[in-house]
């Protein structure tokens, strides 16, 4: 049943934005159609997709926060609008909007976990209702592929599938006739959340779709990635994050004790903000520090103390009330057993690239992490504590979800650096399969970064240099390259009006990890690379772009073969930054490790010096 509230706002709002679109996409169909045919069309698209909206509309009126975990709350009254960054152009929320509308855009919305990417493509959704779109808002969750049969037609079909579920009368045929005529306004959210095995699949099906209805707008939403870059056609508008303003404005609308927000908002204006801004500036991170901030009187410096110290909240705060006893779980487990559980729950499903759970995969990864704990437990009241008594889990539907993803990341790099019976390589493997942005990593070296250095990184590090000891980057740039790359190529000009865009290059990642071992060693010592403004300068790089562009199409493949047309376009300069920097970092942790073996072998003669 749709809610009052959908149907108020359809009524006042939106039927005349319905009408026209209705009208538009009747108009295209030739005139010596049938009269019946045509009038039953028309019923379809007045009665039918009108339903789909008001459904989708109830169901973006509302989310659940970190704060409010039990009882959902009302969109307007905890979203704070961000800004986008778009091809240099700095855009509020209702300009990024209009100039999706108005262009037909299409668009990928990049951020970091926690900084509102689906909360604002919710609020989007509600926008092109409010505002009168002459075309039909289609809200997807793209997660919900993850255990759907692959199809040739795969992301069509399920969207499709979601509408045809509130209207049995409207058929493929009407969607496909939508298609052709730029009917709808796509957005489709979290492309991060696919299963690798599907991703490809679903990244050409999306390019497809921009590619041939280009009268209908595209937004997707996803952590940052390098996949985007092939996206022929697609803008990356990039999340800003919060200001103080606006920190200030989001936390004043979040449902708190008054005197107590009162006290936190103080000290985020009195400095807090801006010596914790990287924190303070995601809204997730925000209210998770609004929470810590109240139980403990100071913000953690580390992410993972301060994810140990917000779930330490969540356990401690399954009542409203202040000074209260502590309540007994429901699988009588201690604290610390079921946060034991639950890391072990997060190590298995996000090995397995799972981020969302039907009721049977939920007790069978329960089933496995308290075996791994070797404790006994009835794991129904295991889930019940995930769900109602820590709040970390929800119930959306028929599936079970996090809170929010941050926390699995953050306990599986809890067990990376706690577990001592796997490699850390195979451990670290696990990650290194996932998106680029994914900072699991970062925290697994924060936690132990001897651990991280002398058993990952070093080992690593060591073997590549060893490697580009051998090779001359002048002569071989593809040696070097080709151990992080496999193709380099022009980016296109994402806008005609910036025609300096068209002698940017990209480089396509051919390797995960030793992509991070790239990122490493590259943007940290190239700075500090002896300067060679000449050879560097942007008159030589647009002239060697041009003749990329003019002589080798504008594309290459990192091959021996194209060494010449490399060291041509100055991909041989790169390849020479790329083995200083790894060089440099091999002696930066070779000199840390000699530091820290040397602080234990003092350690370990004083314990057993004679005489002791």
């Amino acid at each position: 049943m749709v809610e009052p509230i959908a149907e108020a706002a359809l009524s006042t709002v939106t039927i005349k934005a319905l009408e026209r679109t209705t009208a538009t996409l009747i108009d295209t169909i030739p005139f010596k159609s049938a009269r019946a045919k045509y009038e039953a069309i028309k019923l379809v698209l007045k009665k039918g997709l009108p339903d789909y909206l008001a459904a989708n509309y109830a169901k973006c009126e509302t989310l659940k926060t970190l704060l409010n975990r039990n009882d959902p709350i009302a969109l307007a009254d905890c979203f704070v609008a961000p800004d986008f960054a778009l091809q240099d152009q700095l855009l509020s929320s209702g300009q990024f909007l209009s100039r999706v509308k108005e262009c037909c855009d299409k668009v990928v919305i990049t951020g970091l976990a926690g900084c509102g990417k689906s909360v604002f493509l919710k609020y989007s959704f509600r926008q092109v209702i409010q505002q009168g779109y002459s075309c039909y808002p289609v809200f997807f969750e793209l997660r919900t592929l993850n255990n759907q049969r692959v199809t040739d037609d795969f992301l069509i079909s399920a969207i499709f599938r979601s509408i045809h579920s509130c209207c049995d009368s409207f058929t493929r045929s009407q969607f496909n006739h939508g298609l052709a005529r730029g009917a709808f306004y796509f957005l489709l959210d979290g492309f991060d959340e696919l299963k690798q095995d599907i991703r490809e699949q679903v990244s050409s099906e999306i390019n497809g779709l921009a590619r041939n209805h280009h009268k209908c707008a595209v937004v997707v939403t996803s952590r940052p990635s390098n996949e985007f870059v092939s996206w022929e056609g697609f803008s990356e508008a990039r999340l800003q994050p919060f200001d103080l303003e606006k920190a200030v404005d989001y936390i004043s609308k979040l449902r708190f004790d008054e005197d107590r927000k009162s006290d936190f908002l103080d000290a985020l204006q009195g400095g807090l903000f801006e010596s914790n801004k990287d924190f303070l500036s995601n809204p997730l991170l925000c209210a998770m520090m609004l929470l810590t901030y109240d139980s403990f009187g100071e913000i953690p410096e580390k992410r993972h103390t301060f994810y140990s110290k917000c779930f330490d909240v969540l356990v401690r705060e399954h009542d409203a009330s202040k000074g209260r006893y502590v309540r007994e779980l429901f699988s009588s487990l201690a604290t610390d057993e079921l946060e034991n559980v639950f890391m072990m729950f997060c190590a298995l499903s996000y090995a397995e690239n799972q981020f969302s759970f039907s009721e049977e995969q939920m007790r069978n990864y329960v089933d496995g992490a308290v075996s791994a704990c070797g404790i006994d437990a009835d794991i129904k009241s295991v889930i019940r504590d995930f769900r109602e008594s820590i709040s970390i889990m929800e119930l959306v539907g028929l599936r079970y979800e996090f809170t929010h993803r941050s926390f699995q990341e953050y306990f599986y790099a809890k067990f990376v650096v706690t577990d001592r019976k796997l490699t850390l390589q195979s451990k670290i493997d696990r990650v290194m399969t996932k998106m680029l942005s994914d900072d699991t990593i970062e925290m697994i070296a924060d936690m132990d970064a001897a651990y991280f250095e002398d058993d990952f990184l070093l080992p690593n590090i060591k073997a590549l240099d060893k490697k580009f000891t051998k090779i001359n980057p002048d002569v071989n740039p593809a040696s070097v390259l080709g151990k992080f790359f496999s193709l380099v190529h022009v980016v296109a000009p994402r806008d005609s009006r910036e025609e300096r865009n068209a002698v940017a290059t990209a480089w396509r990642h051919a390797n995960l990890e030793n992509y991070y071992f790239f990122r490493q060693a590259y943007e940290k010592y190239r700075e500090s690379a002896p300067s060679q403004a000449e050879e560097n300068s942007q008159e030589k790089h647009e002239k060697e772009t041009r003749i990329f562009r003019d002589e080798f199409g504008g594309e290459l493949k990192i091959h021996h073969t194209n060494n010449a047309r490399l060291v041509k376009i100055g991909a041989n300069r790169f390849a020479r930054s790329i083995k200083r920097g790894i060089s440099l970092l091999r002696q930066e942790l070779e000199a840390r490790q000699a530091k820290r073996n040397r602080g234990l072998g003092a350690l370990i003669r004083k314990e057993y010096a004679p005489g002791r």
